[in-house]
């Protein structure tokens, strides 16, 4: 299993990721506005296609928001999955 860490994005929220995704991307400001975007529209309940998922970093933090059950990812590159 991979290691992972806890970050913190744009607006405070905090979130598990893989360590080698958390040291290749700072979260706290990489693609800032998509994730301010992402909290401001997401409501609980909610359903989320993420398609293009990569590692599933905005996933997770779709799921934390809407719930876990409500959100469904499509990655088409076998090498990330």
């Amino acid at each position: 299993m991979s290691e992972s860490v806890e970050v913190t994005f744009p607006g405070g929220q905090k979130l598990r990721v893989l360590a080698h995704r958390a040291k290749a991307h700072d979260f706290a400001t990489w693609e800032a506005s998509y994730i301010e975007r992402l909290v401001a529209e997401l409501r609980p309940g909610m359903v989320v296609y993420d398609i293009g998922a990569e590692e599933g970093e905005f996933s997770a933090l779709a799921a934390k928001i809407v719930g876990g059950g409500k959100v469904h990812l499509f990655e088409p590159v076998p090498e990330i999955w």
